[in-house]
C-alpha cells in the first residue's frame, strides 16, 4: 500500500482467549479513530494502540484504523484478530485434548486439533521444508515457473490460511507488503521463526535450514533444527497449560511445557478373619457448559436481550444459571424466560444498554453439580444514531404553501454513526416557535421532498434526520435551513378615482383593500399602469405607496386622454386589475379648421385645409360631404344622402364617385376627446361631362322634332 497514510504493524493476530493482545498502526496523520466489526470503538480516537485486554471470542473480527472523514480509502489501516476458543495447545469441545506440536510456525486447529501449516511448509506437523516460492497446505502451488522453489517469485504476496492462522507472507518475508526479507537469525513466515543452527546468522531466510550442513545447536535435531531432541512428557487432559507469549506480544514459542507427574499408589490389604469392606463405586458427576453468551444487537435506546446456552445431562437447572454485570451487580437485568431441549437449556434475559455505556460488559454463570463454576463474558455494544455532519440542505422550490428542499444523502466517509441508511425525515418548525412538526409520517426514501399546507408568507426551519433499520433507528437533527413561502395573489383590484388633472398631471385617488384581501402580511405597492387613448401611445408603468392613498401622475402630454388602471401588489404577486379609467388632460374643444381648399374634376373634388389654431388639437378629423344641386336642374336636392369619412391628414383628401355637373355641400369637422369643433362649410361644383346619345326620334304630320336626352 504505497500511497497508505495508516499503516497495520501486522495484517493479522492470533490470540487464545483470556489473553491480553495490542493492535498497533503507524500514521502520520493527526485525526484518526478505530472501528471493529463496523461499530465504532468508544475512546479510541487518536490512538495509535489499542489495548485489549482478557480477549474474549466476540472480540474477533475485523479492527479498521481509518482517517476520520475517509473511511472507505485505500490508505486505512485493517487488521484481522482470530481468537482462539481454548487456551494454548489445547484442542477439542472442551478443550480436552492436548495439540499435536506444531513446527515452523504452523497453528494447531481448536476443532480438528490438526496443524494448518504456514506458506513454505507442509506435513503433519508442518516439518517438511519446502521454500519461499512454495505454498498451499501440501506445497502443490507455486508462485513462479521457473522451478526452484527458493525463489523469490511469492515476494510481495499475502496468503490467507484457514482460521486460527489468518493472512500472512511468504516464507522468508516481512512487512506490510511482504517484500523485506528477514533479519538474520530468523525465517519462516512473517519471518518469526527463530533459526537454532549453532550459528544463527547463517540459517536460510525462507526454511531455517542450516547453510553449508552447519551442525544444530545443542538440543536441537531435524532439517531445519526445530525439533527437540529430549523427549516431551504428555500434558494430563485435566491439567491446564499455562500461556506462554503469543505473536500479539512480539514473540513466539514452539516449546510446549513439561510437567512430572507422582504417581499415587493406593495399597489394598486383606484378612483371612476380617472380610474385606463393600466398596461403593464413586458416582459420576454430570458434566456442563456454557455452550454459549450472545446477544441481539439494537439501536441506542432500544432493550437487548441476552441469550446463554448451557449444556449437560441432565441440562443444568435455571437455579444454576445467572447473568450479570462484569462486576457482578444484577439490577436492571430482567429474566424473560428459559427452555430446555434435550440436553440444552437456553435462557433469555432482557437488559438497556445506553450509547454512553457501550460496550458493557455482562457475564454469564453456570453453577456446577461439582461446586465449580464456569462463565463467559460478552460485551454489549449498541448501534450509534446516524449524524449529519452536513446535510447541505437546499431549497429548490418555494408556493404559498408548499416548499420543495433536497440534501446530500447520508455518507459514512463524512458522517458518523452505523448504517445503512433506509430513509430520512422531514422536520420543520415555524421559525421561532417549539411547533416542531414530521413533514411525513412514512421514511422518505429519496433525498428530495415537498412539505405541503404550510402558511403563506410564514419563515420555517428544516432539519433532516437519517435512519437506519429496527425501532429506535432514527439518527440525530441535521443542520437548520431556513426558508420561507410566498404571499398569494391579493385577491381584490383597487378602486380608481380622479380627484384632479392639469394640463400634464392627473391625481388619482384609491382606498386600501381589506387585509384579509391581501395575500402577505403587508403591501408592497400599486403599480398604475398608463397608456394614451388610441395607439398613439405606449404603456407606461408607475409604483406607489400603498398607504398614500393618493399619486399624481405628471409628465403627460397636454390635452390627451389617458386610460388608467392599477392593482395592488406584494412581495411575490401582483393582484387583480381595476377597471379602466379614461382621463384627460385640461382637455377642450377643438378650434374649427381653416378655410377648405378644393379642386375639382368630373367625378371626385379634393379637399385640404389649415390646421386648428385652438389650444388642443384635434385627434381626426370628419368630412361629410352631400348632393347639393344638379346644375342641370333648377331645383335643390331634397333627398339628397350624406357621406362621412374620418381621416387623420388635412391634405388631399379625395372625394370619389361623385355626380359630373353637380354641386356638392362639403363639412369638415376636427374632433378630440372632448368633442367636436364647429363645422367649416364649403361648396364645389364638379366639372360638366359629355352629352349622351339620342335615344328616340318621333314624327308628326306637323313636322316637329321631339328629342329625348339622358340626363347629365
Amino acid at each position: 500500500m504505497p500511497n497508505a497514510t495508516i499503516l497495520p504493524e501486522q495484517t493479522t493476530l492470533t490470540v487464545h482467549e483470556g489473553e491480553d493482545v495490542t493492535l498497533d498502526v503507524v500514521t502520520n496523520v493527526d485525526d484518526f479513530r478505530w472501528r471493529f466489526n463496523g461499530d465504532v470503538v468508544p475512546d479510541s480516537r487518536r490512538k495509535q494502540s489499542l489495548p485489549l485486554a482478557n480477549v474474549r471470542l466476540n472480540q474477533a473480527g475485523v479492527y479498521k484504523c481509518f482517517l476520520v472523514g475517509k473511511r472507505w480509502d485505500a490508505g486505512n489501516a485493517i487488521l484481522l484478530l482470530h481468537v482462539v476458543r481454548c487456551p494454548a495447545y489445547r484442542w477439542g469441545s472442551e478443550c480436552e485434548h492436548t495439540c499435536t506440536e506444531c513446527l515452523n510456525g504452523g497453528k494447531c486447529d481448536a476443532d480438528s486439533g490438526e496443524c494448518v501449516c504456514p506458506p513454505g511448509f507442509k506435513g503433519t506437523t508442518c516439518e517438511h521444508v519446502l521454500g519461499s516460492n512454495r505454498f498451499g497446505q501440501d506445497g502443490s502451488f507455486s508462485c513462479d515457473t521457473l522451478g526452484d522453489d527458493h525463489s523469490p517469485g511469492c515476494r510481495g504476496k499475502l496468503f490467507c490460511l484457514p482460521d486460527p492462522f489468518g493472512c500472512t507472507c511468504a516464507a522468508g518475508f516481512m512487512g506490510i507488503n511482504c517484500t523485506t526479507e528477514c533479519n538474520p537469525g530468523t525465517y519462516g513466515a512473517n519471518c518469526l521463526q527463530e533459526c537454532h543452527c549453532s550459528s544463527t546468522n547463517i540459517c536460510t531466510k525462507d526454511t531455517g535450514e542450516c547453510n553449508d550442513r552447519t551442525a544444530c545447536q545443542d538440543g536441537w535435531t531435524g532439517v531445519n533444527c526445530q525439533v527437540r531432541s529430549s523427549p516431551i512428557q504428555d500434558v494430563d487432559d485435566d491439567t491446564p497449560i499455562p500461556g506462554t507469549k503469543s505473536t500479539s506480544s512480539g514473540t513466539t514459542s514452539s516449546i510446549i511445557p513439561t510437567f512430572e507427574t507422582t504417581p499415587v499408589i493406593t495399597e489394598a490389604t486383606t484378612s483371612a478373619t476380617t472380610p474385606a469392606p463393600t466398596t461403593v463405586p464413586p458416582q459420576p458427576i454430570p458434566s456442563s457448559a456454557i455452550e454459549s453468551f450472545f446477544y441481539t444487537k439494537v439501536n441506542n435506546g432500544e432493550l437487548t436481550t441476552l441469550v446463554c446456552i448451557v449444556t449437560g445431562s441432565p441440562p443444568p437447572t435455571s437455579e444454576n444459571i445467572s447473568v450479570t454485570y462484569a462486576a457482578g451487580a444484577h439490577e436492571g437485568i430482567v429474566f424473560l424466560e428459559t427452555n430446555v431441549t434435550e440436553s440444552t437449556r437456553t435462557s433469555r434475559y432482557q437488559v438497556s444498554v445506553s450509547l454512553g455505556e457501550a460496550p458493557r460488559n455482562f457475564m454469564c454463570l453456570l453453577r456446577r453439580p461439582d461446586g465449580e463454576s464456569v462463565s463467559k463474558d460478552l460485551a454489549v455494544s449498541v448501534y450509534e444514531p446516524l449524524t449529519f455532519d452536513e446535510a447541505n440542505i437546499l431549497v429548490q422550490d418555494t408556493t404559498s404553501h408548499s416548499i420543495t428542499i433536497t440534501w446530500t444523502p447520508s455518507n459514512e466517509n463524512n458522517d458518523h454513526g452505523d448504517g445503512p441508511v433506509i430513509g430520512y425525515r422531514v422536520y420543520y418548525t415555524t421559525h421561532g416557535q417549539d411547533d416542531t412538526a414530521r413533514a411525513s409520517s412514512d421514511l422518505i426514501r429519496d433525498t428530495t421532498f415537498t412539505i405541503t399546507n404550510l402558511t403563506r408568507d410564514t419563515e420555517y426551519d428544516f432539519r433532516v434526520t437519517a435512519s437506519r433499520e429496527g425501532p429506535s433507528g432514527e439518527g440525530t437533527f441535521s443542520s437548520v435551513e431556513r426558508a420561507r413561502t410566498k404571499c398569494t395573489v391579493p385577491s381584490e383590484a383597487p378602486v380608481l378615482s380622479v380627484s384632479n388633472n392639469g394640463r400634464t398631471f392627473i391625481t388619482l385617488d384609491w382606498k386600501v383593500i381589506p387585509e384579509e384581501s391581501w395575500g402577505c402580511s403587508a403591501l408592497s405597492g400599486l403599480e398604475i399602469n398608463v397608456s394614451t387613448d388610441g395607439q398613439n401611445g405606449l404603456p407606461r408603468t408607475l409604483s406607489f405607496d400603498t398607504t398614500a392613498d393618493t399619486a399624481i401622475i405628471g409628465q403627460l402630454e397636454d390635452c390627451t386622454t389617458y386610460n388608467i388602471n392599477a392593482a395592488f401588489r406584494n412581495k411575490d404577486e401582483l393582484g387583480i386589475s381595476s377597471e379602466m379609467l379614461s382621463v384627460s388632460t385640461s382637455l377642450i374643444l377643438p378650434a374649427s379648421v381653416g378655410v377648405l381648399h378644393m379642386s375639382n374634376s368630373t367625378t371626385q373634388i379634393e379637399v385640404s385645409w389649415a390646421l386648428s389654431s385652438g389650444l388642443c388639437s384635434p385627434d381626426y378629423y370628419i368630412i361629410r360631404y352631400s348632393l347639393y344641386q344638379k346644375l342641370a336642374c333648377q331645383s335643390l336636392e331634397t333627398t339628397s344622402s350624406e357621406f362621412e369619412v374620418n381621416t387623420n391628414v388635412t391634405q388631399y383628401n379625395n372625394l370619389v364617385g361623385l355626380e359630373p355637373y353637380s354641386r356638392y355641400k362639403i363639412t369638415v369637422i376636427a374632433v378630440n376627446g372632448a368633442g367636436q369643433s364647429e363645422p367649416t362649410i364649403g361648396y364645389l361644383d364638379t366639372s360638366p361631362g359629355p352629352p349622351s346619345n339620342i335615344t328616340n326620334v318621333r314624327v308628326s304630320n306637323t313636322i316637329r322634332i321631339h328629342m329625348a336626352t339622358s340626363q347629365l
